[in-house]
């Protein structure tokens, strides 16, 4: 099966052919068996496809860092992103540091660009989670967890 890859489609083995070879070479098993498993390998190799179905008004939002270069001086900034997947609709932002007020500045330029404010589905943010205490379950920052 991984030769057949590499040739047209025509040439592919059938699995009646791949069931013949394999007695040839004095397998004792049944065709069924055989179909079975090359079936199971065609599904593995073709992969998962997954449909991503987004609402209207549901906002992800996630932050990282990166190192830009302004004025000549390499430095590190802090970026916000927010999209709106329905809308196809992002705003993206960079802070000279990540900390509260730079997070809450973020969402409040978000909400007027995208004129409301979302459902927000966050990342695990480290400027609004302080611990992850496992599960679901998240300290915030400011909160006693």
């Amino acid at each position: 099966m991984e030769q057949d890859q590499t040739v047209s489609k025509e040439q592919c083995h059938t699995t009646k052919r791949i069931f013949e070879r394999l007695q040839a070479e004095g397998y004792i098993g049944g065709y069924t068996q055989v179909n079975a498993k090359v079936r199971g390998l065609q599904q593995l190799r073709q992969g998962v496809h997954m449909s991503l179905a987004h609402r209207p008004g549901e906002a992800q939002m996630d932050m990282g860092q990166a190192l830009v270069k302004q004025r000549g001086q390499l430095g590190k900034v802090f970026f916000f992103v927010m999209c709106l997947p329905y809308a196809d609709a992002l705003l993206v932002q960079t802070f000279p540091r990540a900390c509260t007020e730079t997070f809450w500045e973020f969402h409040r330029r978000a909400f007027a660009l995208f004129a409301g404010v979302p459902l927000i589905i966050y990342d695990n943010d480290w400027v609004l989670i302080a611990k992850i205490l496992g599960g679901h379950e998240r300290a915030l920052t400011g909160s006693r967890g």
